[in-house]
This record gives C-alpha cells, sequence and structure tokens, in this order.
C-alpha cells in the first residue's frame, strides 16, 4: 500500500518534474496537494489524489486545519513544502499531526528576517537594522546611511520592498505603508555586489554547492530588462569563504539537512549577510544548476523532507560555468512579437521556458516572478559563458505595442 503524502505549494508544479514529468522520487506515494491559486501551473488530475487551492498568506491554522482532515481519511506520513511562502504552513500542519521533520518552532527564524538577523549576529557581519519604524526615527536613519530599505519582516523575494535615498521618497513611502510599518523594518542599503550560495547539505556535510552573483540587485527593473545569474562551483576564494560561512550558519540554526539558498554581499574586504532560506533558489537558477551539474535540487529538496537519501553524492563535479538570464518587461502593453528561435539555435542555451503569450497584454514587471522569459546556459569556460549570454540578449526578439 502506498503512503499518503501532503504537499503544500505557492511554486508552479513544474518545480517538482524534469523533463516535463513528476520526478521519480514522488511515483510511489499517493499525493494530496494543496497548492496557491496563483501558481502559475497546477499539477493535472492524475498525478493526485486531490487538489485544494488555497491562498496561502496567513493559512497556518487553515492548511493545519485541512491536514487532519485529509489525515482522518487517508492517514499522511511526511508533509513536503516547495517554496518560501508555504514553509511554515506546511511546518504547522506538520506540528499537528506530529509528523516528522521541520517544525514551526524551527522554520520561523527563516522566514522571520528579524530574528534570523540576531541569530547571525557575531558569525558574519549584518547591516544595520531599524526596528521601531516611526517617521522621526526613520528619518534620522536614511540620513545617516543615505540610502537604506524598508523590507517586510516575512517577506518573499523582492516583494514589497523599497529602496529610498530622498526624503521625497521617504514620505511616498510612509504614506503608502501607512497603519502596516508593524510589520516592516529598515536596514542599511549595502552597495556592494551581490552573491548567492545553493547548497545540498546532509547531516552537515555539504554535498553539492555553486556560487552566483547576479548583474544587478534582484529588486531593481529599472536599470536593467535582464537580471542574469552566473553561476560556477570553481573554488575561488570566495566560493571557499561562502562554503565556511554556510557551514557556520547551518550549525547556528541547528538543520542538519536541507537545501539551502544563502545571499550575501560581498567585496575584496568586506562580507555582509544577506538573508538564507532553506529552499532552492527561485527564477530558474535551480534548472541552471540541474543543466549544468545534474543535481535537481527541488528533487533533493522532497527527497530530504521524505527521510530520503539525496540523489547527489559527496565528491567533486566537474568545474562548469552557467547562467539564469530572465528577461523583463519595462513597460505595458501588448506583446506583439517573442521569437526566441535564434535564442535556442546557440548549443550553449540548454533550455527556454516562456511565461507569456503574444496577444495578450502584459504589465511592466514588479517583481521577480514577472519575467516574459527564462533562459538556461551552460559552458566549460566563463569566456563562453558570457559570450553566450551577449548573444541571448542579442538575439532575443520582443516586441510589445502600448
Amino acid at each position: 500500500m502506498k503512503e499518503s503524502i501532503l504537499i503544500v505549494s505557492r511554486n508552479s508544479f513544474a518545480a517538482i518534474t524534469r523533463e516535463s514529468k513528476l520526478i521519480d522520487t514522488l511515483l510511489g506515494y499517493d499525493l494530496f496537494c494543496i497548492y496557491s491559486p496563483r501558481a502559475n501551473a497546477l499539477p493535472p488530475k492524475e498525478v493526485c489524489k486531490e487538489l485544494h487551492l488555497v491562498e496561502l498568506r496567513d493559512s497556518e491554522e487553515y492548511i493545519a486545519s485541512l491536514a487532519s482532515v485529509i489525515d482522518s481519511r487517508y492517514p499522511l506520513a511526511r508533509v513536503v513544502s516547495v517554496s518560501e511562502q508555504d514553509l511554515l504552513p506546511a511546518a504547522a500542519a506538520r506540528d499537528r499531526l506530529k509528523l516528522p521533520g521541520l517544525s514551526r518552532a524551527d522554520a520561523e527564524p527563516f522566514r522571520d528576517k528579524v530574528r534570523m538577523k540576531e541569530r547571525v549576529r557575531g558569525i558574519v557581519k549584518v547591516p544595520e537594522e531599524l526596528l521601531e519604524l516611526r517617521p522621526d526615527v526613520l528619518a534620522k536613519f536614511r540620513q545617516r546611511h543615505s540610502k537604506i530599505i524598508v523590507k517586510p519582516r516575512a517577506g518573499y523575494g523582492s516583494q514589497n520592498c523599497f529602496v529610498i535615498d530622498s526624503d521625497a521618497e521617504l514620505a511616498m513611502i510612509l504614506q503608502q505603508l501607512e497603519g502596516q510599518l508593524g510589520n516592516y523594518f529598515a536596514e542599511q542599503f549595502i552597495s556592494l555586489p551581490v552573491y548567492h550560495l545553493d547548497a545540498l547539505v546532509r547531516n552537515g556535510q555539504c554535498l553539492f554547492a555553486c556560487l552566483g552573483t547576479y548583474n544587478h540587485p534582484p529588486m531593481d527593473f529599472e536599470s536593467s530588462q535582464w537580471l542574469v545569474s552566473t553561476i560556477s562551483n570553481e573554488p575561488t576564494a570566495l566560493y571557499k569563504k561562502a562554503s565556511t560561512l554556510l557551514s557556520q550558519l547551518v550549525e547556528c540554526f541547528g538543520v542538519a539537512d536541507g537545501v539551502f539558498h544563502l545571499e550575501f554581499f560581498a567585496s575584496d574586504d568586506e562580507l555582509y549577510f544577506g538573508e538564507i532560506a532553506i529552499r532552492p533558489a527561485g527564477g530558474g537558477i535551480t534548472d541552471a544548476i540541474s543543466r549544468a551539474w545534474g543535481v535537481h535540487l527541488y528533487e533533493e529538496h522532497v527527497r530530504l523532507q521524505l527521510g530520503l537519501a539525496p540523489k547527489a553524492s559527496p565528491g567533486s563535479y566537474a568545474v562548469r560555468h552557467a547562467a539564469n538570464m530572465l528577461y523583463y518587461n519595462d513597460k505595458a502593453g501588448e506583446l506583439t512579437r517573442l521569437d526566441l528561435s535564434r535564442v535556442q539555435a546557440d548549443p550553449l542555451v540548454r533550455d527556454v521556458h516562456v511565461h507569456a503569450q503574444t496577444g495578450r497584454d502584459i504589465d511592466a514587471a514588479r517583481y521577480s516572478g514577472d519575467a516574459l522569459f527564462t533562459t538556461a546556459i551552460v559552458a566549460d569556460f566563463a569566456v563562453e559563458l558570457d559570450a553566450a549570454v551577449r548573444g541571448v540578449m542579442r538575439n532575443a526578439v520582443v516586441e510589445v505595442c502600448r
């Protein structure tokens, strides 16, 4: 008899597929799925026994109760979360049903950015914070740092984050967030390159890791239509420093198993903590990693939550260079043409995912999930990767009519 598994996900069903088919790890289970109605793609009926559509924001009690109802008919063996927004609801369901896996208490520091940064102080530099967002105090904080960022304590990616470098912008944001400031905090803006380390950890041991950097801050959609993350497992000094930091953070958070996405700011002399998540990276980064090294981080994420050994084995992986490219439209209008044929002709371009249809109205990009298409590139040498990235930018044809 198959065990019953509950999957809770804000992410697209595509995250737990490989070549458009359900990952092998889940084939031996009866799946009960709770998905957000805002997910880009939902599980097809032949994949799951039940599919429930639930808004996952502030849903912990509801999800835990729904899990109890499902469990009363089909006893559940595990609860699996897929992305950041479903982390706490899934943990609440585990606690309610007394199932193994990440508890609500252990999951909370990965969601509350203030508690997260309190925990890592003493291990790594942390940008100065302001928790009391009274207008007069916030104005002095901005004057001291010139440029600050206001963000939600339990935010998702770049959503509802505001970079402020003038009194006029501060006044506008204070008006926009009136009555909500208790859910936000302010932080010194760090004007250093942003890096991310994506890693698979089992029993406290890192089995795989790769280091990436963005061509511009992930929340800045005005400076460029392209958000490019270049990724490599080349053992540079920064790669080694980031790997050491991750090991310290894993020990600090007391979670020995997980797929981790660590973001930080760094120069030759300085390194500041950004945040850490216990889930795979978003925005197509995991696809580029899978294409380059054969490590499917979403599948590994699921396997660890099911109590299974990772597919990836410890050891050396060939040094490769990969890029994940996202194209963001900078104006609203009708998408009249999207021609990626010349992009797909490059043998280094391993995958292209289109998220918009011609003939449809589209809005100007606001969040990381608003990309029109994503592209994964893999190369053996950094110079080849750079040339392929420039080729994609040159050869993609996008036309939007206002």
